[in-house]
C-alpha cells in the first residue's frame, strides 16, 4: 500500500498512467483514445476521445446491484422536512424531469439556469439529456436583481428552473419574485421558467405563456421514460458562477471527462474515503465541490 505522499507525487510525475488508472472507475460508452492532450498549456483535454453520461454513472448503472438503496437523504434544519429517494425512485424523478424540458424544447446542448433554494428538486439534474447547467447562489441573503440578470443574460438560457420561495437561517427569500425583476432587466431572458411552488410565496405571480408549473409537468411526465444523451468529453455540464472585483459574472466551465474521470470518482475515493453504497453527508450543495459529490458521482 503505497502512502499519500507517493501517491500524490506519482499524479505529479506520471499524469497520464495516474489518470488512466483513475479512468477505469467511470463507465465508459467510447473509452478515451488518449489520456491526455496538453499541446496547447496551460490548457488541457483530458480523456481525448471519450464518450459518456454523467446520470448513467450517477444513477443508471447502480439500478441492478443498489436499486432499493436509499441514494438521497434530504433533511431541512429550515422547515424540519425529511425526505429519502432509493436509487430506483430518483431514476425515475430525473427521467420525469429530463422528459419535462424536453417537452419544452430543450436538448442536447442547450443552456439551463437553475436558481434554487437547497431542496431535492434542486439535486435532479439535467445531464441526462446532456445540457449547460448554471447555478446563481440562493444564499443567506438574496442576491440583487441587477447581478441575477447578469448571470442570466450571460448565460442565455433556454429555460429557467427557480422555486417560489425558500429559507435560509431562519429568513425567507422569495426566489421567484427576484427572478421576474431579474427578467425585467435581462436582455437574453429565457422562453420558459419552470417554477417548484413551495407553498412559501402565496401571492406568487406566473406570467402566462412563460411560466410552468413543476407538478404539472412532471404529472404529464409520470409514466415517460427518457434516454440517454451520450457527451463527448469536451462538453460542458456544468459553469459555476463567480463575481470578481469588477462584480461581472464569471463562468467557470466544468467539461464532462474532467468531472467524471478527476472530480467525481477519483475525489470520492481517494479523498472522501466513499463510493457507491457508502453514505456522504453533505452541506451548501451551491460551492463548486458539491456538485459532483452529491449529483453527479459515484
Amino acid at each position: 500500500m503505497t502512502t499519500y505522499r507517493e501517491f500524490h507525487r506519482r499524479s505529479i510525475e506520471d499524469k497520464e498512467g495516474f489518470w488512466a488508472e483513475q479512468a477505469k472507475l467511470v463507465h465508459w460508452e467510447r473509452p478515451p483514445g488518449k489520456v491526455l492532450d496538453y499541446r496547447r498549456p496551460p490548457f488541457a483535454r483530458w480523456f481525448v476521445g471519450g464518450e459518456t453520461n454523467l446520470c448513467y454513472n450517477a444513477l443508471d448503472r447502480h439500478l441492478g446491484a443498489r436499486g432499493d438503496q436509499k441514494a438521497l437523504l434530504y433533511i431541512s434544519t429550515e422547515t424540519g422536512e425529511e425526505r429519502s429517494f432509493s436509487y430506483r425512485e430518483l431514476h425515475l424523478e430525473v427521467q420525469r424531469a429530463a422528459a419535462a424540458m424536453r417537452s419544452l424544447g430543450v436538448g442536447k446542448g442547450d443552456r439551463v439556469v437553475v436558481y434554487m433554494p437547497m431542496i431535492p428538486e434542486a439535486r435532479v439534474r439535467h445531464s441526462r439529456l446532456r445540457q449547460d447547467r448554471r447555478d446563481p447562489f440562493g444564499g443567506v441573503r438574496r442576491i440583487r436583481r441587477a447581478s441575477l440578470a447578469a448571470r442570466i443574460d450571460d448565460a442565455r438560457p433556454k429555460l429557467m428552473v427557480t422555486a417560489d420561495g425558500g429559507s435560509r437561517m431562519g429568513k425567507l427569500v422569495l426566489y421567484k419574485a427576484l427572478v421576474d425583476e431579474a427578467l425585467a432587466l435581462a436582455k437574453h431572458p429565457p422562453s420558459k421558467i419552470v417554477l417548484y411552488n413551495r407553498g412559501f410565496d402565496r401571492a406568487v405571480r406566473m406570467t402566462p405563456g412563460r411560466d410552468l408549473d413543476y407538478a404539472g409537468l412532471r404529472a404529464k411526465a409520470i409514466s415517460t421514460r427518457c434516454s440517454l444523451h451520450l457527451a463527448r468529453i469536451e462538453r460542458a455540464v456544468l459553469h459555476p458562477v463567480y463575481v470578481g472585483h469588477d462584480r461581472r459574472p464569471k463562468a467557470c466551465r466544468r467539461d464532462v471527462g474532467g468531472y467524471a474521470g478527476r472530480a467525481s470518482r477519483a475525489s470520492m475515493k481517494h479523498i472522501y474515503c466513499g463510493g457507491a453504497g457508502r453514505r456522504c453527508s453533505h452541506l451548501g450543495h451551491r460551492w463548486v465541490v458539491g456538485p459532483p459529490t452529491s449529483s453527479t458521482g459515484p
